[in-house]
């Protein structure tokens, strides 16, 4: 299943509206599987839509492999309420950048801290292993590069690849467990500036 609902002006209670009508799909199918779920750019769709319908929702059907929520007005408690099934090895994107709603150092924390102490990731492509690829950037994110070298000093598995093909973090061959592209593209002055289109980045295909 592919779900696109982008910028379709869609508020917490058509968000569960879909979801049921999505879980009546997943339940005439042998291996429900959902491919894309995209509800980006839909500023009505609010902290209280995802843990109160998604969070449940995936706990029931887990097999998401992409999530987009940027340009939701979300944040801290949207974060926290994903991080159990992000955690679980069934998510291969997902897309937080530039959120409407205030994103802390903690519940990013919390977040990473999950992903990394479940061990699900990097994940078997079959020959390769390959991270989760986790969008964070636009959020005002205070000391972002302070922050990943806590985090892997903390023993979280998490790398910043660089325009140069470099990156910091993990480096280990396999040991990447969270990839996170334009992590340090953070206002520095804490403030937000006009929404932007969340810029492409090719997404790995293995990490060998």
């Amino acid at each position: 299943l592919k779900i696109n609902v982008a910028n379709s002006e869609m508020a917490d209670d058509d968000l569960k509206s879909l979801l049921q009508y999505v879980e009546q799909q997943c339940l005439g199918l042998k291996d429900p599987f959902i491919h894309t779920l995209d509800l980006s750019g839909n500023p009505r769709i609010t902290d209280k839509g995802i843990t109160k319908h998604f969070a449940p929702f995936a706990t029931k059907w887990p097999n998401i492999h992409r999530l987009k929520l940027y340009r939701c007005n979300v944040g801290s408690e949207a974060a926290k309420a994903l991080a159990q099934w992000a955690a679980g090895g069934y998510v291969r994107e997902l897309h937080l950048c530039d959120l409407k709603n205030k994103l802390s150092n903690d519940a990013v924390w919390e977040l990473l801290q999950g992903i990394s102490s479940r061990g699900m990731y990097p994940y078997s492509s079959g020959k390769h292993y390959v991270p989760l690829w986790l969008r964070l950037e636009h959020n005002s994110i205070q000391n972002p590069e302070q922050f990943v070298e806590q985090a892997v000093a903390a023993g979280m598995k998490v790398a910043v690849p660089a325009q140069n093909g470099s990156k910091t973090g993990a480096s280990s061959p396999g040991s990447e467990a969270v990839r996170l592209p334009n992590f340090y593209d953070q206002p520095r002055d804490g403030k937000k500036k006009g929404a932007k289109a969340e810029p492409e980045e090719k997404v790995p295909s293995s990490t060998k």
